[in-house]
Parts: C-alpha cells; structure tokens; sequence
C-alpha cells in the first residue's frame, strides 16, 4: 500500500507539473517583429559648392567670374576677353564650403578642358582637398580654394589671330563624402 500511495503522488506531481507547462505555454505569447534595415548612399549628402570668386588684381584683359545662384551652387563662371601679349594671365580664386552638416568631403583633383592649346593654357590647382562638416556658424565654415590661371601662350598680330586665340573651359573638380567616423 506504501508503493502504491508513492506512485500515485508521483503521478499526481507529473501530472501537475505537466499541467503548469502547458498552462504557461497557452497562457504566454511571444511578439516578434521581423524586416530589414538598410542605409543607401546619395547624392544628397555632398553638399558642396562655390561661395564666392575674386578676380585678382594683378590679372590682364576683362574678367568676369561669379558661383551660379539658384540651385546650381556646384557650377561658376568665368569669361576672360582681352589678353593681348604673350605671358598674360588672368587669375580668379574662387571658394569651394561644404555646406552638409552630417558628412565630410574630399576634393578630387581638378580636371580642366580646353581645346585651344595653341593660344592659351589654363591651370586649376586647389589650395587643400579636405572639407570637414558644416557645424551651421558661416563663421567657422571649412573652406577650400581653387585657383584658375588662365595663361595667353602667344601675342596676337593679326585679327585672324585674334578670332582664332579663343576658346571655351571647363574645370570640374569632383566632391567624394568621407565617411564618418563614429
């Protein structure tokens, strides 16, 4: 008779045990939110741009440059007219911010395009290639310089001259993000 009680409580405690588990497992619920997350690079980030151009004062002939306004800050201009003797340069330094708050940038080396190397050569060289983030104070912005030198390589004599010794210019320098380092 003591056997037979001890197998009953021991039954009667599985059976108890038994039915907590199964009581917990109807009784809890676990919430699982599934999906991805994914970071994309654009665009948007680099926000370079020209600022502001100064034609130096040592330049020759009629210069004109300005940065575009609008919402084509990554473009400027320059026109340069009447460079008249060999060795005549005309200079124009123009400002390149990183108006982005939230990413670094780097300049590329400038590429500059002109077809007419018999008349003029045109150089741009940057006066740093690193561009940190915008903290928002105009004051404290980090600023870089790239300096154009538009050079006439040989005096005009003639008007045919004169209307072959022109040309059109291009100088594009490229803004990559740096990333941050968090």
């Amino acid at each position: 008779m003591k056997q037979k009680r001890i197998f009953t409580t021991l039954i009667l405690v599985v059976v108890l045990l038994c039915l907590n588990i199964v009581y917990a497992a109807i009784t809890s619920q676990t919430l699982t939110i599934n999906g991805e997350v994914a970071a994309q690079a654009g665009n948007e980030s680099v926000k370079v741009q020209f600022t502001e151009s100064n034609v130096q004062a040592d330049s020759k002939g009629t210069v004109s440059a300005t940065p575009n306004t609008g919402d084509d800050y990554t473009t400027a201009t320059l026109n340069v007219s009447g460079l008249t003797t060999e060795g005549d340069t005309a200079t124009v330094v123009y400002t390149i911010e990183n108006k982005a708050t939230d990413i670094a940038a780097k300049l590329n080396t400038p590429v500059v395009n002109w077809d007419n190397t018999e008349w003029f050569d045109v150089t741009c060289t940057l006066s740093g290639v690193d561009l940190a983030k915008n903290d928002g104070d105009a004051s404290t912005a980090d600023t870089q310089t790239a300096t154009v030198v538009v050079k006439l390589l040989k005096t005009p004599v003639t008007d045919s001259d004169a209307t072959a010794a022109s040309d059109e210019i291009t100088v594009s320098i490229v803004a990559d993000p740096i990333a941050n380092a968090n």
